[in-house]
């Protein structure tokens, strides 16, 4: 009869001595930087587990430490699970991220090569246009013959004054002139607004301008002009009144042997004061476009 009894004591001993070590270390793997790897707390509850069937005289509060016990490493092995699942997605995002990173350097690097290329394909092929005989018909300027330009003030309202765009083939070789279109309007100076709604304007009659009949020959360095004529209306008599100038805005449609281009003018009139210099001309900053193909051979 003495003999179960001194078993159980020993046991309890045991058990007392597993708990005091199972009990900390459910404590401190309670936090999460503390965590073990997956695996080790399946170990301690297999352990636990294989410790109770051990002890089969285990009294209900024994049972019930045990228990929370199993219950508090099964959470712990759940909560390593789930960090170590945490930690492969963010490896995972980290090499898929420099993948992307190395994959887009190589596509930049790909695209800045073939820009490359074009570029130095563009750059060639127009060497070998410009190297090609080829017309090149341009505005140079406008001139006047009267003198009312001297005076902003001394134009009239219902007089009509005639402006002549001069221009030439400055290239090697002969063009055709297909058709152009010279323009005069009033407007504010310098101002990118007005010159916008000047060209709007001018664009509107450009699209009514048929081709020429018959073509005009464009020798070499031979001048030619255009006329325009302005009749000028009580609101442009106003305008140059208050500070106004004079807008030339023209376009030529000329072909060569190797294809069909556009040339576009705008300047303006010099201002100072009262006085305007058909002498002193500014560029506009729109529509200045130069020897634009419109077709190629």
């Amino acid at each position: 009869m003495g003999q179960p009894k001194r078993n159980n004591t020993w046991k309890n001993r045991v058990f007392l001595v597993l708990e005091l070590v199972l009990i900390p270390l459910a404590v401190w793997w309670a936090q999460y930087s503390h965590l073990p790897p997956p695996g080790w707390a399946v170990a301690v509850i297999a352990f636990a587990a294989a410790a109770m069937s051990v002890h089969d005289d285990l009294k209900d509060w024994q049972k019930g430490m045990w228990m929370l016990l199993i219950g508090a490493f099964l959470i712990t092995e759940l909560r390593s699970i789930r960090k170590d699942r945490a930690a492969q997605d963010a490896a995972f995002a980290s090499v898929r991220d420099t993948q992307n990173s190395d994959f887009n350097a190589t596509a930049k690097g790909l695209s800045e090569a073939i820009a490359g290329i074009q570029s130095t394909f563009n750059s060639a092929d127009a060497a070998r246009l410009q190297t090609r005989p080829h017309a090149y018909v341009h505005f140079t300027d406008i001139s006047y013959d009267g003198q009312q330009l001297q005076n902003g003030s001394s134009f009239r309202p219902g007089a009509e004054y005639p402006f002549d765009f001069n221009f030439i083939n400055d290239g090697n070789q002969t063009g055709v002139l297909l058709r152009g279109l010279p323009q005069i309007y009033v407007g504010k100076p310098d101002d990118r607004s007005t010159q916008l709604k000047l060209v709007a304007r001018f664009m509107d009659k450009w699209r009514t301008v048929p081709l020429l009949v018959s073509p005009v020959t464009m020798n070499t360095h031979s001048p030619r002009h255009f006329t325009a004529r302005l009749l000028i209306t009580k609101d442009e008599f106003v305008e140059l009144s208050k500070g106004g100038t004079i807008y030339a805005i023209g376009r030529v449609e000329y072909r060569d042997s190797i294809g069909v281009w556009q040339q576009d003018y705008c300047e303006l009139v010099q201002r100072t004061g009262n006085s305007l210099d058909i002498n002193q001309l500014h560029q506009c900053s729109v529509f200045n476009t130069s020897h634009a193909p419109l077709g190629q051979r």
